[in-house]
Formats: structure tokens, sequence, C-alpha cells
């Protein structure tokens, strides 16, 4: 579950789009937990409990915060919350403590079906999310990785033309 292997694709455009990006907030901020130098066999990381107070959890909330300042919007403007989470049992949590409703805000995070998936994690949600999206739905979607991107994404009534078409 540690490694996953997976890839996502979304073919970007404004002709009849699904979804609309109406605004994105990006921080960075390099932490080095995870890394393997060339003479290195194996992946190094720092202790865990660092990783996710220092890293996670810090920095998750403090972009979505301020995303959603500059979007002028609250949680309960989205019907869905997307976030890259390192591991499923953080999810409920971190929902939570963003102020999402975990039951009716927050999908699976696909952790325990394909496993971290490291940057293609918050593209495998999204899509995920986008299936069961309806037209209308704004859907957060939140991107961690040195930094972290938050972007506020509006579902079109083209969505509608795509069910059932599931390629995936």
């Amino acid at each position: 579950m540690n490694y996953g292997d997976a890839a996502a694709a979304v073919i970007v455009g404004n002709k009849d789009p699904i979804a609309e990006v109406e605004g994105s907030y990006s921080i960075f901020e390099e932490l080095q937990d995870f890394w393997r130098t060339d003479n290195d066999t194996f992946v190094r990381s720092a202790e865990d409990r660092f990783i996710v107070d220092e890293g996670y959890n810090r920095i998750v909330p403090m972009a979505v915060k301020g995303a959603l300042e500059r979007f002028k919007l609250s949680v309960k403007d989205f019907s869905s919350c997307v976030l890259y989470i390192p591991s499923q049992r953080q999810l409920g949590g971190v929902v939570k403590k963003l102020g999402f409703d975990p039951k009716t805000q927050s999908k699976d995070s696909l952790f325990y079906t394909v496993g971290d998936a490291g940057s293609a994690m918050s593209l495998l949600s999204f899509i995920e999310a986008l299936e069961d999206a309806k037209s209308g739905n704004r859907l957060l979607l939140s991107c961690y990785g040195n930094g972290c991107d938050v972007f506020n994404i509006k579902v079109t009534d083209n969505v509608e033309k795509i069910k059932g078409t599931r390629r995936g």
C-alpha cells in the first residue's frame, strides 16, 4: 500500500468542458520527507509523525483556508472535497479538521485498492469524484507535495453527456 502504481489523465481545453476551474491557490513549502540518493538501494524517510505533523497536517489546512478566503466560498459551497492523503486512516480526521462532512463531502481515497500512487493520487480521486458529479456541483481539489495546490472546480451540464462512458 505504501507504493502504488497508477496514472491518471484528463483532457484540458475550452470546447464543451465537463468541469471548469474557477480558481486556484498555491503555497510552496519544501519538506524533505522521502528521499533516495543515487547510492541508496532503498527509499529513506523521516519519522512518520514529523511528516504528518510538520508536513501534511499543517500545510494542507493552511492552503485550503487560504483558498477558501481567496474564492470567497465556504466548505458548504462544495459537494465534494478531493484530497491527496498519504494514508487512509488520516482521511476522516483531515476532512473534519478542514470543516467538511466526511460522510457526504469525501470519498474513499483509493488507498486500499491502489496504494499510495503519489502525485497521481489527486487526479485519480478527482476522476472518481467527477464520475459521480452532477451539473452545478463544485469540487475542491487539493494536491500536496512541497506545498499544496487547491482548485475550485465547477461541474458543467456537459458532464451528463459522458455518463456511462467511463474508460478507467
